[in-house]
């Protein structure tokens, strides 16, 4: 019978990865005269000793359907039996030894030695690259500079620091030139519970102060962090480095400078206009904030679009859907001011500040007629008073009001109505208490038949026969502002109120 002897061309890989990774081998079979053996099928046994002869047998792997061409056979040990099944485990201070049984037949000797490398500046190398056993590694170069020396694009999945769990260390730093002699980290990456970019002092003491890993302290939500020692200052170029634009500034007191203009859009559109945009400066001499618009003015508009406030480049405004406020203040709609209007020489203008018109509403008026008081209805409008209510020198018409704080003047404003027979007799209205001076008054005389000459309701619309009239009442006079004032609406009827009687409507109180 011929005898088979092994070559064991290559093992692939250092001893000192056998319990993480795949151990590839290589080897050629020849006969007892030195020719290969022929193509075909091999049962193999690889076994692992603690001895060069002898020994224990610590880990083994059989591969039946080895297959044989011209001779070469290849095989990975580890990938039918786990080098952690060893027993007992890999003790890598210690040296071990590679034996190899074909079929039926003996293992093959001398057993292979199984070392870390033949010498410790051994070096695992090609055309470009260098993996020694000890000092650095050079990918893309043979004379490697640095512990690890990429010449060349590199792709990184992951990166993570070498302290367990990495816990608040960087998990990717660059270190910038010395400054005063001491170096800083330029950019760093990284934190425990937050993605922080940052660089300087803030890259280096930053795993200090991110303690809130389960985001329950101060940072609350917040996950990305930008930071720096100094100023960060953003330009844009498009791919020309000589004429980038500066487009942000922020200073290290955390003033924001904007170098263009500011666009905002919440459906992903912008406007399209050429004019110049809105920008503001803070003036720090007089704490102003000062603001330039655009060409054609300012505008905020309501959600459908319409304009709200105009501003136009002549410094007019306007309230409401004008484009073109004619006047420094133009209102399009209801104004209403809590506090005085003043004219240009600092005087208070007359404000309104109440309306009464009897429709229902509890307003405080009262009088002391034939109907205490009520209200009738004189030509569709509900008066207070009225037909049949109020008549007399005995009977009036009166309320208590309160002018708001800081009032000086007041002046009440009403229609009066005078109906039926009156004969050439009297009305008034007046102001009494908390006055400085003489009392405000308003007198009125009428006679029935005056319709002529007279404004006012149409002829028996409000009383029985006669006809009936309205008359514009104004009463005015100086308040202390001590307390509430009176009003008064009286007369000096001397018939029945079915015959003559008086009434109110649309009460207005100004003040200034």
């Amino acid at each position: 019978m011929k005898s088979i002897n092994l070559l064991i061309l290559m093992i692939v890989i250092a001893f000192n990865s056998i319990s993480a990774q795949f151990l590839s081998i290589q080897g050629v079979l020849r006969n007892e005269n030195g020719s290969t053996v022929e193509d075909g099928v091999k049962s193999f046994r690889f076994t692992v000793y603690d001895a060069a002869t002898g020994g224990n047998g610590i880990w083994q792997e059989i591969k039946d359907q080895m297959q044989i061409t011209n001779g070469v056979y290849t095989h990975t040990l580890g990938s039918i039996e786990d080098f952690s099944d060893a027993d007992p485990p890999f003790d890598y201070s210690q040296e071990y030894w590679l034996a190899i049984k074909i079929d039926n037949g003996p293992e093959l000797t001398p057993r292979t030695k199984l070392t870390m490398t033949p010498t410790s500046n051994s070096v695992v190398a090609g055309t470009n690259n260098v993996f020694p056993s000890d000092g650095n590694v050079g990918v893309g170069t043979t004379s490697p500079e640095m512990a690890l020396d990429v010449r060349g694009n590199a792709a990184v999945r992951k990166l993570f620091s070498s302290v367990l769990n990495n816990s608040g260390n960087e998990v990717l730093a660059f270190r910038s030139r010395s400054i005063a002699g001491v170096y800083k980290d330029a950019v760093y990456l990284g934190g425990r519970a937050h993605t922080v970019i940052g660089s300087g002092g803030f890259a280096l003491n930053w795993n200090f102060m991110d303690s809130d890993a389960d985001f329950t302290g101060s940072l609350n939500q917040r996950n990305l962090f930008l930071g720096s020692d100094y100023a960060i200052d953003f330009y844009v170029s498009d791919n020309d480095f000589a004429n980038r634009l500066l487009a942000l500034k922020i200073d290290y007191n955390g003033r924001a400078k904007f170098y263009g203009d500011i666009w905002t859009s919440n459906d992903g559109t912008f406007r399209t206009e050429t004019e110049n945009r809105v920008w503001m400066k803070p003036n720090d001499s007089s704490g102003w904030m000062q603001t330039w618009m655009a060409t054609s003015g300012w505008k905020i508009k309501d959600n459908e679009g319409n304009n709200s406030v105009i501003i136009n480049d002549n410094g007019n405004v306007g309230i409401g859907d004008d484009t073109t406020p004619d006047a420094k203040l133009d209102v399009q709609g209801d104004l209403m001011v809590d506090g005085s209007i003043m004219n240009g020489q600092g005087e208070k203008q007359w404000r309104l500040v109440k309306i009464e018109e009897f429709g229902g509403e509890s307003h405080g008026w009262t009088h002391n007629g034939t109907n205490a008081n009520l209200t009738t209805l004189c030509d569709g409008n509900r008066i207070f008073g009225g037909y049949n209510q109020v008549s007399t020198n005995l009977e009036r018409i009166q309320k208590t009001w309160t002018p708001p704080a800081g009032t000086q003047h007041v002046k009440v404003v009403m229609e009066v109505y005078a109906l039926d027979s009156w004969d050439a007799e009297w009305m008034w209205v007046a102001l009494y208490e908390n006055i400085k001076g003489a009392a405000g008054l308003f007198s009125q005389q009428h006679h029935y038949h005056w319709d002529g000459n007279y404004s006012g309701v149409d002829h028996n619309v409000c009383g029985a026969i006669y006809d009936d009239h309205q008359y514009r009442a104004e009463v005015s006079a100086r308040y202390d502002g001590s307390g509430a004032i009176k009003i008064i609406v009286s007369n000096n009827l001397n018939e029945a109120p079915n015959t003559e009687s008086i009434g109110i409507d649309n009460v207005e109180f100004w003040v200034r």
